[in-house]
């Protein structure tokens, strides 16, 4: 075969790859939707999307906060800003019980709980689909363009993936901002610049204003930060006005660790944004007229004192509003007590082995398979690994989950 030949065969695949990763995105969000027209909503459903229009009509985020943070309400429920509904604060139950309100607003409405659970879900597809284009590009990136496919026809089929992604709840949005957040943060350490580390952090708070859960990404950023700095540096370059910001601060100063503390300012400064955003930029002790949500004595569920403490003594210096405060006190109170559920026919737990057969379970062997196979072939193969670091994040998230 001549060179031109090589050539035309190599932009021929090239222009094929495209329509590729659309077909397979277009295939998901078939699937999606058609799955999810005419199921029943979930038994959390409801209070995200009420709760999500009651904030973006009102402006108190108690009903949207009562569980987790108001993005995945928020979005779930922007949808539902073309209809006319009724007036959330006429609504029984507004501001007093998010058990009684949610099944209101979804079956005493305007417009039928059908319509209202039909739109809301859709608001959750151009994430997932974000989320797809993610896998793709970044095992692309990492072992080249069939990978890329694979990876990605692997999520196109992914049980829990389809499943979450037709749903107005909060674990895809989850997904994506840790997903993506953990791109950004990875290729800012390969090669810092100022905007990665910017997107890295509004991309954190997104993560973090969708479950305080997120919380458990920071230990695997961690050792994959270590892990770098274990390696050897690479070689300098000469500076110049062409490099970006924290690549001349790198060679101006010669330290991977003055670069690293710049651009974790920089990540918690635009985290720290994106969640005060959220909350209109309101740090007020209230999240509702006379409902007291951070300081008191006593809460529903007690702290270890540990947690207490610890918690108490660092949220008056933290620049975030007192609502997400309430729910990172949550948060460690589930953490604490732990969460029922269903497994092997009972009702119970925690168990600590209950994610690890959960996954086992839902996961098709055929992905079960692939893996192991490719651990396997990664174990005997003398090619360069580079990139298997990024496994401890979603090991050591996976970990603290349990």
């Amino acid at each position: 075969m001549s060179k031109a030949e090589k050539t035309d065969t190599g932009r021929k695949r090239n222009s094929s790859l495209p329509l590729a990763v659309a077909a397979l995105l277009a295939a998901f969000a078939v699937l999606t939707v058609t799955s999810s027209w005419d199921k029943s909503p979930t038994f959390d459903e409801g209070f995200y999307i009420s709760g999500g229009y009651g904030y973006l009509k009102t402006g108190d985020p108690m009903m949207a906060g009562w569980f987790h943070p108001v993005l995945a309400p928020v979005v779930s429920a922007m949808p539902l800003m073309t209809l006319d509904l009724e007036d959330p604060t006429r609504i029984m139950g507004w501001n007093r019980e998010l058990l009684i309100y949610a099944p209101m607003f979804l079956n005493y409405n305007r417009t039928d709980a059908r319509t209202i659970v039909r739109l809301s879900r859709l608001a959750t597809l151009p994430i997932a689909l974000l989320l797809g284009l993610g896998v793709f590009l970044w095992s692309r990136k990492l072992f080249g363009n069939a990978a890329g496919l694979l990876s990605l026809f692997l999520f196109v089929l992914a049980p829990n993936i389809l499943a979450h992604s037709r749903l107005a709840t909060t674990d895809l949005l989850l997904s994506a901002a840790v997903f993506w957040a953990t791109f950004l943060f990875h290729e800012h350490l390969r090669r810092p610049r100022v905007l990665l580390a910017v997107g890295a952090g509004v991309l954190t708070g997104a993560a973090m204003l969708t479950k305080v859960s997120a919380l458990l990404m920071f230990p695997g950023w961690i050792v994959l930060t270590l892990i770098y700095f274990l390696k050897p540096a690479e070689r300098k370059q000469e500076p110049s006005e062409h490099n970006p910001l924290l690549l001349r601060l790198y060679d101006r100063f010669g330290s991977r660790l003055c670069v690293l503390v710049c651009s974790v300012l920089v990540m918690a400064v635009m985290a720290a944004a994106t969640i005060g955003a959220a909350y209109r930029f309101r740090y007020a002790g209230t999240c509702s007229a006379g409902e007291t949500v951070v300081g008191t004595a006593e809460s529903e569920h007690r702290f270890h004192a540990w947690s207490l403490g610890v918690f108490e003594r660092t949220r008056r210096y933290l620049p975030l509003p007192a609502p997400y405060l309430h729910n990172i006190r949550v948060f460690l109170d589930k953490a604490r007590d732990g969460h029922p559920g269903f497994l092997f026919g009972e009702v119970g737990g925690p168990w600590w082995y209950y994610f690890p057969v959960a996954y086992v379970l839902k996961t098709p062997l055929g992905t079960i398979t692939l893996t192991a196979l490719a651990l396997v072939l990664l174990r005997v193969s003398a090619r360069p690994r580079w990139g298997l670091e990024l496994m401890v994040v979603p090991i050591i998230f996976f970990a603290g989950c349990m």
